[in-house]
């Protein structure tokens, strides 16, 4: 592929807690509001993680590496959610 330019809308990082290995943590999780730091997110309704470690160091590797200065991502992740 040849990729000209990569660029992203802040991320919608979700709302509320997690559980994981480590207890319940807030969303974003430590690791991940680390990672995304200076990057523009927002929350959600949504009571979730929406945004995981995994995916923000993508997203930050990919943007930092191509120089991009404004942070549209799609995600292709599942999540079973209750609906309310």
């Amino acid at each position: 592929m040849q990729v000209e330019e990569i660029a992203c809308s802040p991320v919608c990082v979700g709302n509320g807690t997690v559980r994981c290995a480590h207890g319940i943590l807030p969303v974003p999780a430590p690791a991940t509001a680390e990672i995304i730091k200076g990057m523009p997110v927002y929350t959600s309704t949504f009571d979730g993680e929406l945004l995981t470690p995994t995916g923000a160091a993508i997203l930050t590797a990919v943007l930092l590496k191509s120089g991009a200065t404004d942070f549209v991502v799609t995600g292709c992740g599942t999540v079973e959610a209750a609906v309310k």
